[in-house]
């Protein structure tokens, strides 16, 4: 027998993953501890995590690495579907790739000291753009930092990178670093 099935008997424990998956969106997930907050093992977690991906609940953001053997193990952040302001620019990019010339990869960068961005975006041809969002009507230096740490990492292969914020402003803040208001993302310019 399968664990679908298995999983499906435990319907009701389902909301209680998904609400803490929603406390934990766009964050890296901590199976082990929603495992211990909802009574089941981390590979129950893990399925019930696949059934919610399954049908378009939450999507798996996996990390940022040039190397297939540490993209392995680290870990993945997970954003429920239209929750939130970095979800719902994690959602809108991700529906716009559909539409590109060409084939990105979406995924996000954390390192072991906590400097992370959000939304880390590479061609095929490995040029990287990166978004750090931010809840806030202001930006400051320190919303830089991850930006920062990728594009010194990167080199020339960093195209670029904003902090998406709730200000009014758009404008560069340093080399290849910008600031854009969000609502302005979708604005036609004149």
């Amino acid at each position: 027998m399968t664990r679908g099935p298995a999983i499906l008997g435990q319907r009701q424990v389902l909301p209680q993953v998904l609400r803490r998956l929603a406390d934990q969106t766009g964050q890296v997930v901590d199976v082990a501890n929603i495992a211990d907050a909802v009574g089941l093992d981390a590979t129950t977690v893990k399925d019930y995590l696949g059934l919610l991906e399954a049908v378009f609940l939450v999507h798996r953001l996996e990390p940022f690495t040039r190397s297939a053997a540490n993209r392995a193990i680290r870990s993945a952040k997970v954003h429920v579907i239209d929750s939130g302001l970095a979800a719902h620019l994690v959602n809108e990019l991700m529906k716009q790739a559909g539409w590109a010339e060409q084939e990105v990869e979406f995924s996000h960068f954390r390192t072991r000291d906590h400097q992370e961005v959000d939304l880390v975006i590479e061609t095929a041809a490995g040029s990287v753009a990166a978004i750090e969002v931010k809840a806030s009507g202001t930006v400051t230096g320190s919303d830089f930092a991850g930006l920062r740490l990728l594009r010194d990492k990167l080199g020339a292969a960093f195209v670029g990178g904003a902090v998406v914020n709730l200000g009014q402003r758009s404008y560069t803040y340093e080399d290849r670093l910008h600031v854009f208001p969000l609502e302005r993302l979708w604005t036609p310019t004149m």
